[in-house]
Parts: C-alpha cells; structure tokens; sequence
C-alpha cells in the first residue's frame, strides 16, 4: 500500500502501536512520506534521514538514503531524489537541533 502523508516532528511519541524500528513502514517519527519515499527523525533524534523502500519478501522495509541535520540540505536532497517537493519540509526548524 502505498501512502502520502505529512506528519511534525513533534509526533515522534505516537500513540500506541508504532514501531520503534526505522526500517518498519509504521515507524512512530514520520515527517512526510510521498509514494517509495519519506523524511524520518531518526530513533535518536540528531537528524533527518531521506528513506527508500523495498520489498523484502511479502513487506515493504525502507532504508537509509540521506543523513542531515540542516532544512536547507534535507530539502535540496529530498528534491533531487525523490524528484517531488515536499511543503511540509519547509516547516521544520532550520536544524534537526532547532538553533538557527
């Protein structure tokens, strides 16, 4: 099944039943997700990581593309690899840290 959603950073906490685990498609810190492509808050919470899915077997798990810590970079790549914009991502804090 294929989704496009926007979530904030500040529903890293989600409710009951979200996966801890980067790779799971119900990964509980989701920002924006648009079709094999989406932006998570890392486990840690340091930075913004672009993810791909893939099939494996019968599930969809998603990996690592790009690791960033600032809005300028995370939307300059996001752009270039997913080749769509994401206005949602231009809600976010100038870095992953929320300084300026």
């Amino acid at each position: 099944m294929t989704r496009a959603s926007t979530h904030t950073v500040g529903e890293t906490e989600g409710p009951q039943g979200l996966s801890p685990r980067e790779r799971d498609d119900d990964y509980r810190a989701i920002i924006h997700q648009h079709e094999n492509w989406r932006v998570i808050v890392c486990k840690d919470s340091i930075q913004w990581i672009i993810q791909r899915a893939k099939k494996v077997g019968t599930e969809r798990r998603w990996h690592g593309v790009s690791y960033v810590t600032t809005k300028q970079s995370l939307i300059a790549l996001w752009s270039a690899k997913a080749r769509t914009s994401a206005p949602a991502l231009t809600n976010l804090p100038p870095s992953i840290r929320g300084d300026q």
